[in-house]
This record gives C-alpha cells, structure tokens and sequence, in this order.
C-alpha cells in the first residue's frame, strides 16, 4: 500500500456538515471561479476511514457544534441522529476535553491573534495536538492559514482512487463498502473542485492549491 496521505486526522466540524448536507460552494481560487464538491470530498475521507485505511479523531466539541454552526443552516432532526449514530463508530475516536486543554486554546488563541484563532477552533485544534494528530481537516479559509509546527490544518483532497460507498450511506447505515478496496498513490493536495455550474458528484477533477486562501468563512 502507498504511503498514506492522512495517519491520523482530526475532523472539524464544517466537513461532517459538508458530507450531510451535499455541499458544493462557489468560490474563487487563483482569479478563477470553482465549485468545490465539499460533500464528495468529506464524503471519500471518511468512507476511508470506514474502510479502516486510517482512524478519524473529533471531539465533543465536534458533536456539539456540527448541529449548528455559525454561517450554515442547522441540521433536521433525521440529520442530527444519523450524525450522532455515525460518531458511535469504532473507528471515530472522540478526544476528551478537560481544563488543560482550556488553557491550551487560551494560550493558542493569544499567540495566533494574527490569524484570528478563534476559541471554538482553538479548542478543536488543542484536542487535535493532544491526540497526536498530524493534520486537523478543515474548511474553514482562516483556521487554515494557521501554522503550526507539530501538526497540519489544511482542506480534505481526494486520493486516487479508492472505491467508496455511495455518499448518502454514510449517514445512513450503507453497507456497499468495498472491504477489499486499497488505496493508491495519493494525488496532490489540497483540494478536488468541479469547475462546471452543475456539477456532477463522480466528475471531481483534483487541483494542487497549496498555499491558496478563499474569503469564506465557515464558523
């Protein structure tokens, strides 16, 4: 198996709402104007995480928030059981949260005041260091201009290929998961955009964006 591009990834929540939710954004990256199948990508990360290629690590900050986060419409309530059932799998760790790590994100938030750091993300990125993560996926444009030198905050991408389920069954029990799917050589990072108005789910063209900022903000 090629060298994995994720080992041990922490989830923010913007991702899960991305995968319930179906997203596909419009933003401008390079001068040009993208659709971001947001749903796809999150989709395809954690149905390798179902497929057990890499285990996926959240918080209960995570299950908190991912019902409603600022700038996104709150979940139904079909949304929210499917949601909560899926962080019950055993290959979601659920980091605990306690007063240390309080004080880590009060020190994370002074000395990344440049970026604003917000409290909320830097909680998610305390209990992303505490577990040992080595990247913390996010949409977030701002979380992610954060650098930090003991882990990574960028956007999910798509690897090349591997099979996966059907992205509605994430949420909602599917069982067409390939057990014998592997995963192959990795395509570049950062993220898969479909460039057309009416994007097609299994048209993803995967784009190398390092280094690139959008204007959105997620939370």
């Amino acid at each position: 198996m090629a060298s994995l591009l994720y080992k041990k990834p922490y989830i923010d929540s913007d991702v899960f709402i991305g995968v319930i939710k179906n997203e596909v954004i419009a933003e401008t990256i390079d001068g040009n104007e993208v659709n971001t199948a947001r749903g796809t990508i999150g989709a395809h990360v954690l149905t390798l995480a179902e497929q057990r290629v890499f285990p996926v690590y959240i918080s209960p900050l995570t299950i908190a928030e991912v019902h409603k986060i600022r700038h996104q419409e709150k979940l139904t309530d079909d949304e929210n059981e499917n949601v909560l059932e899926f962080f019950e799998n055993d290959f979601v760790a659920v980091v605990p949260i306690d007063r240390e790590d309080g004080e880590e994100a009060n020190r994370l938030c002074r000395k990344y005041q440049a970026e604003k750091l917000s409290p909320t993300d830097a909680l998610h990125l305390a209990c992303a260091l505490k577990a040992g993560c080595d990247v913390l996926l996010t949409w977030d444009g701002d979380f992610a201009k954060v650098e930090h030198p003991d882990i990574q905050i960028k956007r999910p991408t798509i690897w090349n290929p591997p099979k996966q389920a059907e992205q509605p069954d994430l949420f909602e029990g599917g069982e067409n998961i390939d057990a014998d799917a592997t995963v192959e050589t990795p395509l570049e990072p950062e993220a898969a955009l479909v460039v057309d108005k009416n994007p097609d789910a299994d048209a993803v063209e995967a784009k190398d964006e390092q280094g690139n900022e959008t204007d959105e903000e997620d939370e």
